[in-house]
């Protein structure tokens, strides 16, 4: 508790030292620029908050000596630290893609969005493989206690969604209603990930629950996120390029195999631990050089294929769509298998980090009511690129640590006192 209110302390000084230089050099006589204009349309450099990303990753790290590794590098503490930073990064991502040109030095996360969801794939596949094989009757219960720790943050936010789009004047009628209630169709389509590790989930428990070998388990569990990609891609994007339908659009498939690839890891994790050490600095060099291969070669694909080169009714473009996920999906892969390496020798982890990633679920699912409300200014306009990221980002932050803590309190009367690990 002490830690979260120091940090939104330090949030709201931040918030009003950048806005003093704009309200103090605004004239105070008749005409003259309101604070909350000076405010929104304050610039400072976008760099400042690149800067500040690589403090809050990089403060407080341990780094192991030559001859030494971290003990558990995979924890649940550190992996929730990676994650915490990976939804703030996602925001960026989101950010960026909006801003366009005028993201400035942040414009390179516009298409990196991708690898950090990947790696919310990856230790969620990571987290229930490691549960199943040291947690005794883990799969008793399952249901209950595993798919409540992501419906109540989905459906916490997604009524706010609702609430907020009433308000702005949206009208739902009969089923209407109950589909946007329900998350049949979605108002925030960020919420799309929870739809999928839900499915996710669920297959896990059936594959796990009923077929005792777990070799052939994760070989089933394997084929149907195949499968499942598969069909996500060939649905496209619809008949007018909206997606109003689960899974369509590349983002509800391109990184989904990292669940798997989670579990695989989870399972061999000592044969994988005992290879990565024999030849660790050979491979950590070999996955950033190709990390930065394969992330070039996305982006030549991305902008000369594209996902997105269909034609609804005449020409599915499939051929495309598999060419930018064959290069697109390994870029992932490496990329994870970098921070992996890379978590062995440092260990991340500070106040910070903590805090975003006990709110990472929500920060993730409830950005985007911020993103498009100073951007169409359904809550106020921000003019301003720079104060519309740190805006977005403090807001952001602000309401996923209240909904956390409902949510929190709810998962706990669910599962019971105390539990509400995710």
């Amino acid at each position: 508790m002490r830690t979260r209110r120091s940090i939104t302390f330090l949030f709201t000084v931040f918030m009003i030292m950048m806005s003093l230089p704009s309200a103090v050099s605004a004239d105070t006589g008749a005409g003259s620029p309101s604070i909350f204009k000076s405010i929104t349309t304050f610039e400072f450099p976008i760099i400042l908050i690149l800067i500040a990303l690589i403090l809050i990753l990089f403060t407080g790290v341990k780094v192991a000596n030559i001859d030494e590794w971290q003990k558990e590098p995979l924890s649940l503490e550190t992996s929730k630290a990676i994650q915490g930073f990976a939804a703030v990064a996602i925001i960026i991502h989101h950010l960026s893609q909006a801003l366009m040109e005028r993201a400035g030095a942040l414009a390179i996360f516009s298409e990196f969005g991708v690898l950090f969801v990947g790696i919310f794939f990856f230790f969620s596949g990571y987290g229930l493989y490691t549960s199943l094989k040291t947690k005794e009757d883990y799969l008793r219960g399952f249901l209950r206690k595993r798919l409540v720790t992501v419906l109540i943050p989905f459906y916490m936010c997604n009524f706010v969604f609702v609430i907020c789009a009433c308000i702005c004047g949206m009208k739902f009628k009969g089923l209407e209603l109950v589909s946007v209630l329900t998350g049949w169709t979605l108002l925030n389509s960020h919420m799309w990930y929870i739809v999928e590790i839900v499915i996710l989930y669920l297959a896990f428990y059936l594959f796990y629950r009923f077929i005792k070998n777990r070799t052939a388990a994760t070989i089933a569990m394997a084929v149907f996120v195949v499968l499942m990609i598969i069909g996500s891609l060939l649905l496209g994007h619809g008949d007018d390029y909206s997606c109003r339908y689960w899974f369509q659009g590349e983002w509800w498939y391109n990184s989904s195999f990292l669940f798997v690839l989670g579990i695989i890891v989870s399972k061999h994790s000592e044969a994988v631990s005992k290879i990565a050490k024999k030849f660790y600095y050979l491979l950590l060099i070999a996955t950033a050089f190709l990390s930065g291969v394969l992330g070039i070669a996305t982006s030549y694909m991305l902008a000369n294929y594209s996902y997105w080169s269909e034609v609804p009714g005449v020409d599915p473009a499939y051929d495309d769509k598999f060419r930018c996920l064959s290069v697109q999906l390994p870029w992932i892969i490496i990329f994870v298998a970098f921070v992996l390496l890379l978590m062995m020798k440092v260990r991340f982890g500070n106040p910070v980090l903590k805090f975003l990633g006990s709110i990472s679920l929500e920060l993730y699912l409830i950005h985007n009511l911020f993103l498009t409300g100073f951007s169409e200014g359904s809550i106020f306009k921000v003019p301003s690129a720079s104060m519309f990221i740190l805006l977005t980002i403090l807001f952001s932050v602000a309401l996923a640590t209240i909904l956390s803590g409902v949510d929190k309190y709810l998962i706990r009367l669910i599962k019971g006192k105390g539990k509400t690990s995710k």
